[in-house]
């Protein structure tokens, strides 16, 4: 029983944030996704709560969100993706091998 319960708790912490997704609408992406995309669109100086269409031009954005550009609004999507991680904790679910207690 100890054995099942190591186990189980070896394969959340190996398993890091690969297993947290995020779902707005239709559209479900990983989180190191949409925290590279709040990255993205802090980079070319978009404010995460006035995007706009304009995004979905832009080179450095990731090609996963194409098919969210293709909605008529985008612009709401990418503001819901980008509000569910703005206050994320990468420690939490050991997403960064330098928090303490993560490898």
């Amino acid at each position: 029983m100890k054995f099942l319960l190591l186990s189980l708790l070896l394969i959340l912490l190996l398993g890091g944030s690969q297993g947290v997704k995020i779902q707005v609408g239709q559209f479900t992406f990983h989180v190191d996704s949409v925290l590279n995309l709040k990255k993205v669109m802090e980079k070319e100086g978009k404010d995460p709560t006035q995007v706009s269409q304009d995004l979905c031009h832009s080179s450095a954005l990731p090609g996963e969100f194409n098919p969210v550009c293709e909605e008529a609004n985008a612009p709401e999507i990418f503001n819901e993706l980008v509000r569910a991680v703005k206050n994320f904790d990468e420690c939490e679910i050991c997403a960064n091998p330098a928090c303490p207690g993560c490898s």
